[in-house]
C-alpha cells in the first residue's frame, strides 16, 4: 500500500471520547476550519456555516441539554469534554447539505489529527439544536433561523490513554 504523511494520518486517526481542558489556540482552530471549507460540496454552492465554540457555558447547555434527551444512556456526556466544538450548519434550502457538511467535517477531522488535536464527529446534539429548545442555543451561536445544524465534531487534546484506532472491517470494499 502507498503510504505517505496524510495516508498515515488518515489510518491513524481515533474517534476520542475523553479530553484534556487544554484551550486549542485560536490559529490552530483557524487552520482547522479553513481545511474544513476547503472540502467538495454540490456545484459548489458553499452554503454552510462552520461555528466554532469554545465557550464554556454554551458547550455546557449542549452537552447537558442533550444528554437529558439520552434517557437509554445514563452518564453519557455528548461532548466528551471537549473544550471545543465545530457545528457545521447549512442553508435549509441545501438539498445536498449532509453530504456537503459530512465531508467538511472529514476534512477538519483530518486536519485535527495532523495539528496533534483529537477529534470526534457527532450527530448527537441535533437531538437538542434542532428542538424547540435548542433554538435560542443556535441564536447564542450566531446561527441564522434559515439553516440547520447537520453534523458536529468535538476537538481538544486527547486524555484517552488508549490511541489505538478501532480495527476497521477489510470486507467492505470490492473491485470490478
Amino acid at each position: 500500500m502507498v503510504s505517505n504523511e496524510v495516508i498515515r494520518t488518515i489510518l491513524h486517526r481515533k474517534g476520542v471520547k475523553k479530553y484534556k481542558q487544554t484551550p486549542i489556540p485560536r490559529e490552530l482552530l483557524e487552520t482547522i476550519v479553513t481545511a474544513g471549507a476547503a472540502a467538495p460540496n454540490a456545484f459548489n454552492r458553499q452554503a454552510w456555516l462552520f461555528t466554532v465554540v469554545t465557550t464554556p457555558e454554551i458547550l455546557t447547555d449542549i452537552d447537558t441539554n442533550t444528554n437529558m434527551r439520552l434517557e437509554e444512556e445514563p452518564g453519557y456526556h455528548a461532548l466528551y469534554g471537549a473544550p471545543a466544538l465545530i457545528i457545521l450548519s447549512s442553508s435549509k434550502d441545501n438539498p445536498f447539505a449532509k453530504q456537503d457538511c459530512s465531508a467538511a467535517n472529514q476534512n477538519m477531522a483530518i486536519a485535527a489529527a495532523s495539528l496533534g488535536i483529537a477529534s470526534r464527529f457527532l450527530d448527537v446534539p441535533n437531538l437538542y439544536l434542532q428542538s424547540e429548545e435548542g433554538r435560542n442555543c443556535k441564536k447564542r451561536c450566531g446561527i441564522p433561523d434559515d439553516y440547520d445544524t447537520i453534523c458536529f465534531l468535538c476537538l481538544g487534546y486527547s486524555d484517552d490513554p488508549d490511541s489505538t484506532p478501532t480495527p476497521k472491517r477489510s470486507d467492505v470494499f470490492n473491485f470490478v
